[in-house]
């Protein structure tokens, strides 16, 4: 009804305003489809890097059947690139579920496993954040939940709050040794980023007190950011990292900071996780001098 009127949207059309409601539709939308192909090239370029992963294994097999079998090398690859061409045209469903399982962790778009009460409690909050009521404040919340489990899933002891980590688990075999080595790795980075916070090589937080920090972002400072010393950095590779990254990902130290080059790390995210908690903790341990009275905890928040 518009104006107590009522109208069919049919009615509408060609009118000035069905004009006005399919520009505010596509408006809208523009944001959405950009999302949409950015997830499309990602998300393919990942599914087919799981295809060829799959298909490597396939016909490694295949290979050492053949050489096993008493096939010479040159019998055994005709064999193998035969039957290979055949598994990528043909793959079997349970490969390309992993495929696409693959696609959609990676594009962040994965659902979440409900098989454990830690991931029904998961998908308890994200319904709660897409209800009409908060959905305007809770936009890609399905997103912003994958990244947080995905992190966590390779980050030691957050790793057991990560239904993908238990899902990953739980599978056995090659999916167990890449969620154990996932967390190993995690630790491995975790520890990385702490040690080059300490010696300044990258930034974390920073100090806790918001005018501290504000004083050194003041002087080019800026957070969870790579540092470069002078001359490491030529005008033309940050020119083309602005591009890539974006103008306000970079910024130039002056004063204390003179001829140091700030580059933000912040939008590496959820691969770089447990660098930046790394990261939090070193500063964590650096500003404790400027608010003694502030705990470890609240100065890497």
């Amino acid at each position: 009804r518009v104006m107590g009127k009522e109208i069919r949207t049919g009615e509408l059309s060609g009118t000035l305003t069905g004009k006005m409601i399919d520009a505010m539709g596509l408006v809208y939308s523009i944001p959405f489809r950009g999302l949409g192909a950015g997830d499309e090239f990602t998300g393919g370029i990942a599914a087919r890097m799981e295809l060829h992963e799959q298909a490597w294994r396939y016909g490694a097999g295949i290979y050492d059947a053949a050489i096993s079998s008493g096939k010479s090398p040159e019998d055994a690859m005709a064999v193998t690139q035969k039957e290979v061409g055949s598994f990528l045209t043909e793959r079997p469903a349970d490969v390309e579920a992993s495929v696409q399982s693959w696609r959609k962790q990676a594009t962040l778009t994965a659902m979440i496993d409900k098989e454990t009460s830690l991931g029904r409690t998961y998908w308890g909050a994200v319904k709660i954040m897409n209800h009409w009521a908060v959905k305007p404040i809770t936009i890609f919340s399905k997103t912003v939940t994958n990244i947080g489990i995905e992190g966590a899933a390779k980050i030691p002891l957050l790793n057991f709050v990560s239904p993908r980590f238990y899902s990953e688990f739980s599978k056995g075999g090659r999916h167990r040794d890449l969620a154990i080595s996932r967390v190993v790795l995690g630790g491995g980075t975790l520890f990385a980023g702490y040690n080059l916070a300490a010696t300044g090589e990258v930034t974390g937080p920073g100090p806790s007190d918001t005018e501290d920090r504000n004083a050194l972002r003041a002087s080019g400072w800026q957070e969870f950011s790579k540092v470069f010393g002078e001359g490491e950095l030529s005008t033309m590779n940050v020119k083309a990292l602005r591009q890539l990254l974006g103008e306000d990902a970079i910024t130039e130290g002056t004063g204390t900071f003179a001829g140091q080059t700030f580059v933000s790390l912040k939008r590496l995210d959820p691969v770089n996780t447990p660098f930046l908690m790394g990261a939090a903790m070193g500063d964590a341990m650096k500003f404790q001098d400027y608010d003694p009275d502030s705990n470890i905890l609240n100065t890497m928040i």
